[in-house]
């Protein structure tokens, strides 16, 4: 079985703990979203420095405590306000690709950490629809998930989360790429048997 490697090598959801410091005295999330490319190793050899492509005409959809506030068509970037005490799921959908949920848990976040003001980034990558693979339950569940550690005073990932969530995705791919070569199989035998 050929292993997958990604271009970047962590999760489809490139996160980072480091905010950099806001303004505007608010908690910013800011988002882009782009093409995620798998490749095997043979394919990395050749393509070594494929830049992913940015994927304009994103459906954003963010819900705050279980009901929808907010829908709209992502062009370039995605900012978001955050507020203290809820929680987000922010959905990112295009269609033929594989819809993609982040979690932020904005609980204890204090008064002077949202005065300080705070951007946390956050890299979508969105994959093509898997032909012969059922992702509706993937896609249902967040990709990641963030949430204020007050230990730390700081907006936090789940890095053992969103690697559970990475290699549940890289299953469902190799599965997806041992079918299409099953398929090719049986198709040229089948080819073969009718010459």
């Amino acid at each position: 079985m050929k292993k997958i490697i990604f271009i970047f090598l962590f999760l489809s959801l490139f996160l980072t703990d480091k905010g950099t410091r806001a303004q505007n005295g608010q908690i910013t999330l800011v988002s882009e979203v782009q093409e995620g490319l798998t490749f095997t190793k043979k394919e990395k050899r050749r393509k070594p420095f494929t830049v992913p492509t940015e994927l304009s005409n994103v459906e954003v959809n963010i819900t705050e405590n279980g009901h929808i506030m907010d829908r709209y068509i992502l062009e370039d970037e995605s900012r978001l306000d955050l507020n203290p005490d809820i929680n987000y799921t922010v959905e990112f959908n295009k269609k033929g690709y594989i819809p993609k949920l982040i979690s932020i848990n904005t609980h204890g976040m204090s008064t002077d950490f949202i005065m300080k003001g705070y951007e946390l980034f956050v890299d979508i990558l969105l994959f093509k629809t898997l032909e012969h693979v059922n992702t509706s339950a993937y896609a249902k569940l967040p990709v990641a998930k963030c949430f204020f550690d007050s230990n730390m005073k700081s907006l936090t990932w789940d890095m053992g989360y969103s690697q559970d969530a990475f290699e549940t995705f890289i299953s469902m791919n190799e599965r997806n790429k041992k079918r299409l070569s099953n398929q090719k199989k049986r198709n040229n035998t089948e080819s073969r048997m009718n010459d």
